[in-house]
């Protein structure tokens, strides 16, 4: 028979970027920060779009004094770039502040991040911020008549800001969307019952020379309750066929080997049976029992060539994968490659010395002992760090989105501080007033935080289904978390309008006059937003 052997290399990177997993969470942390990078661009265009009455005065005088058109943008860009170069100097010490954080989150040196390789990322994101909150905006406002720059802009400008105000309510509703269901996810597989108990117990891979000398060396410190070992881990268990008695293979079952200590070090639960004593002897778990059509509990059952089912386990979490989610084989075995040890309290202390004493016993031998709930943290880290990554997002596009609002506030009793005395004066009260200027921005938050929320539904699906065990997503929650944030931006609104409303009419018509200045330092969210979108790429 012809036989044809075909190979080739692929790298590393192709690999891991073509896996279903990768692309996902890509989509996702790609999409959390488009949205930061966007809402901190579009408010500060906001602030922009605010300004122009107030700075129409100052580039009328330019432009009667001579400054053409390409002044009036090149002052504009020259602002943009001061900005942004000091938001980028505050960004590279934020990073130096927080490098180990920083390093924690993202798995890798803060250098790497930023190799000639990876400059692509901060220098498309400084490009898009200086296009849009530099040229376009620039370009618009040299391009003003100087027989227009005098007239009052404000009213004209409302429908841009309530624009720019949608997309940043629509972005905070979806990051905290995604935030709250990665929070419960990561809740949930971090505190979920194992069905055993990982706590106080240590592993080492090792092959001993002298398997029983050791596990008496093991069992002889005073600081030790317990020895087993295992043929694979509690992270993972491979895999092997059961046939049936004419070599038929029926299913293939995740499998592994105990010794006869491990299943009471561990504290797992057998439901039916006993735990084995001796060669040929199996424990199952129900859904082995369910595959091999067993009528009774499964105790006393043949495995086909292989031994007798003593005893079935209650169900127990391997790694990340939910209890009972597959069938389990597990065969009884001595001496087995992986150590477990049960050490008295304090934990750490004892874990310590336990490897210093390995060290005495053992000195040519490579032997450490970890900690198997830091084992299994590791299987959750990518939880983890979406999780914190969703919440870093959150804050940061919360507060550039507080900073815009808090500017259309300003600017709209500014542009209505004569309308708002004058009804005071005859008789209108603080809640009427209140309701004035809110009305408008909560009917445009309860839409964009709509469909925000819907988003936030429809990619927490998405990020979901990469997980075995889950927690059950309801869309009556996401009805809760735009309810929560509809409340927490009509509070806003309200604490930000409220000495306004309640202040003296006389003080309404001087605030016409003054207090023009642009709030300078809303623009520094930008510093903020580059920092959190730097360490998601």
């Amino acid at each position: 028979m012809n036989m044809h052997l075909h190979m080739f290399v692929v790298p590393l990177r192709t690999i891991h970027l073509e896996h279903s997993d990768v692309k996902r969470t890509i989509l996702i942390l790609s999409l959390l920060g488009f949205a930061i990078l966007f809402a901190a661009t579009m408010n500060y265009v906001l602030i922009f779009v605010s300004s122009l009455s107030q700075r129409a005065k100052g580039i009328g005088i330019h432009k009667c004094n001579g400054a053409s058109d390409k002044a009036i943008f090149s002052m504009f860009i020259y602002e943009t770039a001061l900005i942004i170069g000091v938001s980028l100097v505050l960004m590279i010490i934020f990073l130096f502040q927080f490098q180990e954080k920083i390093e924690e989150l993202a798995e890798v040196s803060l250098s790497s991040l930023f190799t000639w390789h990876n400059l692509w990322a901060p220098l498309s994101v400084v490009t898009f911020l200086f296009v849009i909150g530099g040229i376009l905006p620039g370009k618009v406002f040299s391009l003003i008549p100087v027989t227009q720059v005098f007239h009052p802009y404000i009213k004209k400008n409302r429908g841009w800001k309530r624009i720019l105000l949608f997309i940043e309510f629509a972005g905070v509703a979806f990051i905290f969307g995604l935030m709250c269901v990665a929070y419960l996810q990561c809740h949930y597989i971090i505190n979920r019952d194992m069905g055993y108990q990982p706590k106080g117990v240590a592993s080492c891979k090792h092959d001993f020379a002298e398997p029983d000398n050791a596990r008496n060396n093991l069992k002889s410190l005073p600081y030790v309750e317990g020895v087993a070992s295992i043929r694979g881990s509690m992270t993972w268990f491979g895999n092997r066929e059961v046939t049936d008695e004419g070599g038929k293979v029926l299913f293939t079952p995740r499998c592994a080997a105990f010794d006869k200590d491990f299943v009471p070090l561990l504290g797992l639960h057998i439901k039916t049976g006993r735990n084995f004593t001796g060669e040929r002897q199996f424990l199952v778990n129900q859904p082995y029992v369910e595959k091999m059509g067993w009528k009774g509990s499964g105790v006393g059952e043949i495995v086909p060539n292989r031994g007798t089912v003593v005893g079935v386990l209650a169900p127990f979490c391997c790694g990340v994968l939910p209890a009972d989610n597959e069938p389990l084989e597990i065969e009884y075995g001595t001496n087995l490659r992986n150590v477990h040890v049960r050490l008295k309290e304090p934990f750490t202390e004892n874990l310590h010395r336990l490897n210093n004493e390995m060290k005495k016993i053992y000195p040519q031998e490579d032997i450490e002992f970890r900690s198997l709930e830091q084992d299994l943290e590791r299987y959750y880290r990518p939880t983890i760090i979406f999780r914190d990554a969703t919440f870093l997002a959150f804050i940061t596009i919360l507060f550039i989105t507080l900073m815009g609002l808090i500017g259309y506030i300003n600017d709209e009793v500014r542009r209505r501080s004569k309308e708002i005395a004058i009804r005071k004066i005859n008789g209108a009260e603080a809640r009427s007033i209140l309701f004035l200027l809110s009305k408008d921005i909560f009917w445009v938050a309860i839409l964009s935080v709509a469909i925000g929320t819907y988003g936030a539904y429809y990619m927490s699906l998405l990020w979901i289904s990469q997980f075995e065990d889950t927690i059950c997503v309801y869309a009556g929650w996401y009805v809760v978390t735009a309810i929560c944030l509809l409340v927490f931006i009509f509070v806003f609104i309200i604490g930000r309008s409220w000495h306004i409303a309640n202040e003296n009419p006389v003080n309404s018509i001087k605030l016409y006059r003054a207090n023009l200045q642009i709030p300078f330092l809303c623009n520094l969210t930008v510093p903020t937003f580059l920092s959190s979108l730097l360490y998601f790429h």
